[in-house]
């Protein structure tokens, strides 16, 4: 399986460090009293004291340019660089921010028009096409180089240009041309003068008979969408489809480089070929290009025919897209859209990216743009004035800024220079930060005992919601594996309520929350108006019906033996911990084994636990899930016979090796894209390139849904599978019914519906949500500590100061060198 990169802005990373146990208060030195520090308010870019933040970083930036790196290390260096079309920013109401409020403001664009109608007919527009695929956006003309030189709109298209460039082949061109919004003709630019046999899905759209010749069966490599899926997920596809579809393998080996005509025309080719289709379960009749190839040249396309290029003017850029969206709402205000999808794009400067560019390889060219002061330019709020490779680098203020003296930035970028170092090892930091030397860290497990009540302490929410992930692959019967019981629902129900959340969090991972649901509260549904979904009455009704409560005639919730009229006190009762219920599953699961003679009473039950590598985190946390699964199986026919082995796992390949069935239990976590939860949560349990459950089949559960009644649902009864409610949901094109149309409370009782349908699967069972631990260092403040968002911080744009660099100097020597940051809140 191709390790989850994922799709769009979903990501999904691995536990292999958490935080330590209980947490004590802190017990500063008796003698020493709390610093009396006054918290100052930012006095803005105009005061002319010098203010720096010290920084560290345990990895240095190696290329910062977006257009040649994806690194976030680089991309951190590059954000003080760049500028934004359109931005975030607090929310305020009588002079206060609103907690979780924003609004987008126009920064280095005054102007977004939607020119969808003005181009319709051209770059891939229907001939009526009205809104949300073309949008003209106009740029201030006081945008420079850091050297003073002018910005116009052809320098964003020479950047694209560059960008997309076929001479370059830079893996991220695809970050225009998949995911969330397509530029026209950008994949073609980047592909020009490929040719050769590519999978079919790729090149062709519409499928009809007539396509019949010119299409080729393979399973292959990753010559087609089903052999690449497959190849990827490390099975063999031509032994996996003979077994799938009960076709034979020598047929299927016969079918290989024959076209879909000649195919229909051999009876028994025929035969295999409507059983491997029927065994697909295609959801649209393109979905036969799944399984082929074809012939095709990317012909030679000038740049002219992307849907990226100068307007009317020399200050307006022009995007064209293939799909829709909506950045303007029907008053021709800012969305949320405006600031995130088109925040900012790339932009290089042409004289010193030609000067760069390195053709004595042939294609692919080098470019050394971004990797040392002589070939950076900025047009942002800072430049780098110092670089050292591997060691250090420096930004100052960019003096040349637009920002610099509107009022929409008053009181803002406080911050002269940022001084960042590479420090490798955690320990160092610490003692750096301690002398004053660094204004803010991480909390290590190695201290969070002692600092995590200290007033400088605070805790960011993340998107992740990290779950227990149960093998869907379950296949082995030996004295060192003995995996066969994960393959009854009941067995893996049991594991999920013999788990108390609370008491992990509490014993692992302090700082962060117990999770019951798959999305956690950082997801938006109704981003404009900040509406979580989480915090609605499907996702609330979602947990209660997926962990057994029931809903009373009257509206109330029973959970356990106890009724609440209230959801939210239902909600908070219930814990997903319930030992005796678990110990009953575990029998009737056993009784099911026996019965089906994948189990004998007596056998041990061996499951493997995948780490990197062995240290003192991984055998905390393992032995708090054996402790866990021995109270699961006290008093019942497995007690004191499951065990947890460890397996090592490599690095770049723990996805692989999970989905191949290698190893049995895998403690992960998928994120980001917040603001779509319907998305994350569909692609990344159902969606077939990114399930860790491939052996779990989701058309094969069903979920009936009321809603809105149509023309088809007269009853408004929607009954799908949970393949279906994936296209449903997320309004795809093979979709039965686009619920993106229908009324929100739909869509959320949708959702709602197919997140509970996924939980009662039991293979991905969710633990906790994460919140990582910092200590702000007692010279800079952010101007709110309660999350945002839209906004986190506040960020370097709102930092105060408490002390200038002076000041701060003297206060560090005041106290000895060495600074106490024990003091409790």
């Amino acid at each position: 399986m191709k390790q989850r990169k994922g799709i769009a802005i979903m990501a999904m990373i691995l536990v292999l460090v958490l935080s330590v146990g209980v947490l004590a208060a802190c017990n500063p030195e008796e003698s020493e009293k709390p610093y009396e520090i006054t918290k100052r308010a930012s006095t803005g870019w105009e005061d002319s004291r010098q203010y720096t933040m010290n920084d560290y970083a345990s990895q240095m930036p190696g290329q910062w340019c977006t257009i040649l790196s994806n690194d976030n290390v680089d991309n951190t260096m590059e954000s003080y660089f760049i500028s934004s079309f359109y931005e975030f920013n607090y929310k305020y109401e009588n002079g206060e921010i609103v907690p979780g409020g924003y609004t987008v403001e126009y920064s280095a664009a005054t102007k977004l028009e939607d020119v969808t109608a003005k181009y319709a007919g051209r770059y891939g527009l229907a001939a009526d096409a009205t809104k949300g695929q073309a949008f003209a956006m106009t740029l201030r003309q006081d945008l420079t180089w850091d050297d003073g030189t002018a910005i116009k709109a052809e320098d964003f298209v020479y950047s694209m240009q560059q960008q997309l460039s076929p001479n370059y082949l830079f893996d991220t061109a695809s970050n225009y041309y998949s995911g969330n919004y397509i530029i026209h003709n950008a994949e073609r630019y980047v592909k020009q003068g490929q040719k050769g046999l590519f999978p079919a899905h790729s090149i062709l759209t519409k499928y009809d008979e007539s396509v019949d010749s010119q299409i080729y069966f393979t399973l292959k490599g990753s010559d087609s969408y089903v052999a690449d899926y497959l190849t990827s997920n490390g099975v063999d596809p031509v032994a996996y489809v003979a077994a799938a579809a009960k076709v034979s393998a020598d047929t299927l080996k016969a079918m290989q480089g024959k076209t879909l005509a000649e195919i229909k025309a051999d009876e028994t080719m025929k035969a295999a070929w409507d059983k491997c289709y029927a065994w697909w379960n295609p959801s649209a009749p393109e979905e036969t290009f799944h399984f082929f190839e074809t012939n095709y040249t990317y012909p030679a396309m000038d740049f002219s025919e992307v849907g990226y290029f100068v307007g009317d003017n020399e200050y307006e850029l022009v995007m064209v897209i293939d799909d829709t969206l909506s950045p303007l709402d029907e008053n021709g205000n800012l969305t949320y859209e405006a600031g995130y999808y088109f925040s900012n794009w790339p932009l290089v400067k042409k004289s010193l990216w030609e000067q760069c560019e390195n053709r004595s390889k042939g294609v692919p060219y080098s470019n050394s743009y971004c990797t040392s002061k002589e070939t950076s330019a900025s047009w942002g709020p800072y430049k780098l004035t110092n670089f050292q490779t591997d060691k250090t680098y420096t930004v100052s203020r960019n003096t040349k800024w637009y920002g610099y003296g509107l009022k929409q930035y008053e009181l803002q970028y406080q911050t002269d220079e940022i001084v960042t170092q590479k420090i490798a090892e955690w320990d160092q930091a610490w003692q750096a930060f301690q002398l004053g030397q660094l204004d803010s860290i991480g909390m290590d497990v190695k201290i969070a005992s002692d600092y995590r009540n200290s007033r400088q302490a605070y805790f960011t929410p993340e998107t992740w919601t990290f779950d227990l992930n149960l093998q869907s692959v379950a296949k082995s019967r030996e004295e060192n594996r003995n995996n066969l019981l994960l393959n009854y629902v009941d067995f893996r129900k049991a594991i999920s309520l013999s788990l108390d959340r609370d008491d992990f969090c509490a014993k692992n991972s302090p700082s962060s929350q117990a999770a019951l649901g798959l999305l956690n509260s950082m997801y938006y549904y109704d981003v404009e108006n900040g509406k979580v979904y989480r915090e609605s009455t499907q996702a609330k009704e979602a947990i209660l019906n997926a962990y057994g409560a029931t809903k009373n005639t009257d509206g109330s919730w029973k959970v356990g033996n106890t009724d609440y009229k209230d959801i939210d006190e239902a909600l908070d009762a219930m814990t997903g911990y319930n030992v005796t219920l678990a110990r009953q599953l575990v029998d009737a699961a056993v009784d099911k084994a026996i019965a089906a003679d994948d189990y004998k009473e007596g056998e041990k039950v061996v499951l493997t636990y995948g780490i990197q590598e062995q240290t003192a985190n991984t055998d905390r946390i393992k032995n708090w899930f054996q402790s866990a699964f021995n109270e699961m199986t006290k008093g019942t026919k497995l007690e004191g016979l499951v065990e947890i082995k460890y397996f090592i796992f490599s690095k770049d390949t723990w996805s692989d090796q999970f989905a191949n069935g290698e190893y049995d239990l895998c403690f992960g976590a998928w994120g980001q894209a917040a603001f779509n939860p319907a998305y994350l949560l569909c692609e990344t349990q159902i969606g077939k390139d990114n399930r860790y459950a491939v052996g779990w089949d989701p058309t094969t559960v069903s979920v009936t849904v009321t809603a809105t009644p149509d023309e088809n649902h007269k009853d408004g009864k929607y009954t799908y599978n949970l393949e279906q409610w994936s296209a449903i949901l997320q309004g795809k094109s093979n979709a039965p019914v686009n619920f993106k149309t229908f009324p929100m409370e739909d869509q959320l009782a949708a959702l709602g519906a197919v997140e509970t349908a996924i939980l009662e699967a039991y293979y991905s069972i969710p633990v906790y949500s994460r919140y990582s631990a910092s200590l702000m260092g007692y010279k800079t403040d952010y101007i709110s500590y309660e999350y945002n968002t839209f906004m986190g911080y506040g960020g370097i744009r709102y930092m105060s100061y408490n002390f200038d660099d002076a000041e701060w100097n003297a206060f560090v020597q005041s106290k000895g060198g060495k600074l106490n940051y024990k003091f409790g809140k």
